[in-house]
């Protein structure tokens, strides 16, 4: 696969180059509008917050 010399450098820098850019749009995506919910929200749990009612209810300890 990698037959002359320079492949695995030219494989390494494209490797970097994409992760670089990956890192980079997913960070400016947290800062405009977030990628995680609130603590508060994931406590509570997400089926409530997006569907309005509790997943699997007779599972629910409180």
């Amino acid at each position: 696969m990698l037959h002359y010399p320079g492949a695995k450098y030219s494989f390494l820098l494209i490797f970097i180059i994409n992760f670089d850019v990956s890192l980079g749009l997913w960070w400016i995506l947290d800062k405009l509008v977030g990628l995680r919910v609130s603590k508060e929200q994931e406590l509570q749990g997400l089926e409530l917050l997006e569907c309005g009612m509790e997943a699997y209810p007779e599972f629910t300890t409180r």
